[in-house]
């Protein structure tokens, strides 16, 4: 009896492959009968793969019938095959099913879901019998199969399976097998350790354990029914394995000498973990601050605004300000003494210092004296207390009213202390107090320098106005210290390395001080510090009056000494390191707002410049063609016309730019804000380095940069 095999592919020329390889045998050898073509379906639906059967043919040494067919001529003959009626009606049977089976949306478009790539009922191979002969299966996870003189099972391999066919691995995807055959299936398991780590932050007060637990992925074979050609499927199994012991975490919290602060319930967590994470396992204790001294004010010192609103929202000139005033022997203040912090400690038991606090700088002016704790007022007038940091300077300040203009008849004023002008001040002439100014009349073509505040109830016009300038003055000194003492780190360093070197041991200079070594290195390799420290120095001359913290001039006079000086005097590393200190608390000073900060409020201003480190409120019509800078808020409540203008808090302005085309421009930090009720064509407006012209009037502007540093108008 001839020996025949049906067998599939994915089209005819694989299913041919396949069943020529089990017939260990050629194509001139076999008749083919092809049973089914393959098929791609519709829309993926009905899809077929290819079936033939294939027989061997006997005494095929005689029949030369087929020797000039090759495989691939059989091919081409197949796939033209004419076109039967059975083939028509079976296209047609399955376009029914596969339209029976989708689902229409109301619009008449069809589900996704219901495009199922599963075959409508797919035309079933014949088998060869219903026993499992030709089959291969798995059960309890073990592979079977039922060969067949006939028939061969075809076994597909995925990754994650090494198969063993007779003792020897096979490398392909697919293999055939016989009852024969000796099996042998390997599911490798894969072990991944646990990982942690213990980290200490620089202070030793925290102690932190990252946990990556461990796991085990174990494998089985799935069960699978009898099939011609079986697919096998693993099935895994994920096991965490937190192999990290309590012993483990204590001999490496030794290793680190740990000894207080465990967190006992944390570390049971990090044992207990079956997932990725960071545990705080040792805590210390935090220092308690401290507080540095400080002055009580016990006196009223701000003075209550003189331009009150009345109910129409207009202002009331003939209100006059109500300033605050102290009898003589009155008690202005108490001085407290610093509090030192509370020490802690680390997760080594070792002692943690808490910060060091300091006492105030306490400078009393003239008509002002200690008496134990207690400022005490020697004269009457009016109260000042000017804190920045840790430096206050209490005085009290006389009060000199000028009931005329101020003219060439009444010459300049200058007066420590307030300065009230009943009248105008006229062209070239100069209004200076070391307290506040207040003027009731027109300014015109004047200055008009303040230390506290300036308030005019009459229009500026070509005028110069300047308040709080020696706060201005303060903060640049700051940043110059800033550079010097960047330089000046660096210097310390190479000295310090250089006295460690043998060669210098040897040399004069470890007889001689420093200063030989120190006038190398400017030459050398800081010949721009120099520059810097006598930059320094000239500003701190110019402004010697102005300047009320008398620490600036002696940074000043030991700036020259070690840097500039000519002379041999001998210099130490723990006098310049002791500068460096002391430059950067005067340096931490002049960045801290001083209070209370001066301010500037007038109606108008016209073709003036207006300076003020805190607020400038222009409340009545506006200002026109002026340069104002003001180191606080910066408030317009009329209009703008040509000119620039920057607010150091914020800009708020009614109406900004000119019909005639004036250029205006409004800055501020990219920190801040720009609020414009309306921006007429032409007008800049620049948040840090973002510029923005606006081409068309724009109402309700309020301007500022988004995280990514755009400028967003609304």
């Amino acid at each position: 009896m001839a020996q025949s095999i049906i067998s599939k592919g994915r089209d005819i020329n694989e299913a041919i492959s396949v069943g020529l390889s089990i017939l260990n045998t050629t194509i001139n050898d076999v008749n083919i009968e092809v049973i089914q073509n393959e098929k791609k379906g519709f829309l993926k639906i009905g899809k077929k793969t290819a079936v033939v059967k294939l027989t061997k043919r006997e005494n095929t040494f005689n029949d030369s019938s087929n020797s000039s067919i090759n495989h691939q001529d059989f091919i081409e003959q197949a796939a033209a095959r004419e076109v039967t009626s059975e083939n028509i009606i079976d296209e047609f049977e399955m376009m029914e099913k596969l339209i029976s089976q989708l689902d229409i949306d109301e619009d008449g478009s069809i589900k996704e879901d219901t495009l199922s790539e599963t075959p409508i009922n797919e035309t079933s191979v014949p088998a060869t019998n219903n026993n499992g002969m030709g089959k291969a299966w798995v059960e309890n996870g073990l592979l079977q199969c039922n060969s067949s003189s006939t028939h061969y099972p075809v076994i597909t391999v995925p990754k994650g399976i090494n198969v063993y066919k007779n003792k020897e691995r096979v490398t392909s995807s697919s293999l055939i097998i016989t009852q024969e055959d000796d099996i042998q299936i390997e599911l490798a398991e894969e072990k991944i350790k646990t990982k942690w780590n213990i980290s200490m932050d620089k202070n030793h007060l925290k102690v932190m354990l990252n946990v990556f637990p461990g796991y085990k992925i174990t494998r089985t074979l799935t069960d699978v029914g009898p099939s011609e050609h079986l697919k096998l499927v693993i099935e895994e199994e994920k096991i965490v394995d937190n192999s990290l012991t309590y012993e483990d975490i204590i001999k490496e919290l030794d290793q680190l000498r740990v000894k207080y602060g465990f967190n006992h319930n944390e570390i049971i967590k990090a044992i207990e973990t079956v997932e990725k994470g960071e545990f705080e396992i040792a805590t210390g204790l935090e220092p308690k601050p401290g507080k540095n001294g400080w002055v009580e004010v016990l006196v009223k010192l701000e003075t209550e605004s003189g331009l009150k609103e009345k109910e129409d929202g207009s202002i009331d000139f003939k209100e006059i300000n109500d300033i605050p005033a102290i009898a003589e022997g009155q008690v202005i203040g108490v001085v407290y003494d610093p509090v030192p912090g509370v020490p802690g400690v680390t997760v080594q038991n070792d002692p943690l210092p808490a910060k060091q606090t300091f006492p105030v700088v306490l400078q009393l002016d003239k008509g002002v004296e200690r008496v134990g704790d207690q400022i005490i007022s020697l004269q009457a007038g009016r109260p000042k207390v000017e804190k920045r940091g840790l430096f206050v300077k209490v005085s009290v300040l006389p009060k000199l009213t000028h009931k005329a203009n101020v003219d060439l008849e009444s010459g300049n004023i200058r007066f420590r202390g307030d300065v009230e002008v009943l009248g105008k001040v006229e062209e070239g002439m100069l209004v200076e107090a070391t307290g506040d100014i207040t003027i009731r009349k027109e300014v015109n073509r004047s200055k008009i320098l303040a230390a506290g505040a300036i308030t005019s109830y009459g229009n500026i016009m070509s005028s110069e106005l300047s308040a709080g300038k020696s706060n201005m003055i303060i903060t640049e000194l700051g940043d110059h210290l800033a550079k010097i003492n960047m330089n000046l780190k660096m210097i310390l360093k190479l000295i310090e390395q250089l006295t460690q070197s043998p060669a210098f041991k040897n040399t004069d200079f470890n007889r001689r001080g420093l200063k030989p070594l120190i006038i190398i290195l400017l030459e050398k390799k800081f010949r721009g510090f120099p520059g810097l420290v006598k930059t320094f120095n000239e500003k701190v001359t110019k402004h010697k009056e102005e300047i009320a913290d008398k620490r600036f001039l002696d940074v000043s006079s030991q700036l020259n000494q070690c840097f500039l000086s000519l002379n041999r005097e001998n210099v130490t590393h723990e006098y310049i390191l002791n500068l460096s200190k002391e430059i950067h608390q005067l340096y931490e000073m002049s960045q801290t707002p001083v209070e209370p900060e001066a301010f500037i409020t007038i109606p108008s201003a016209i073709n003036s410049q207006l300076y003020c480190s805190g607020d400038i409120t222009i409340h009545g019509k506006g200002s026109v063609h002026s340069k104002i800078y003001a180191g606080g808020k910066l408030k317009i409540r009329g209009i703008i016309r040509g000119g620039e203008v920057f607010g150091r808090h914020g800009v708020q302005i009614n109406e900004v730019g000119s019909d005639m085309g004036a250029v205006t421009k409004i800055a501020v930090p990219r920190d801040q804000k720009i609020r414009i009720d309306k921006a007429m064509d032409g007008t800049t407006i620049k948040i840090g380095n973002v510029a923005h012209t606006f081409s068309e009037t724009t109402h309700f502007v309020n301007a500022y940069l988004n995280e990514k540093q755009k400028m967003v108008l609304h």
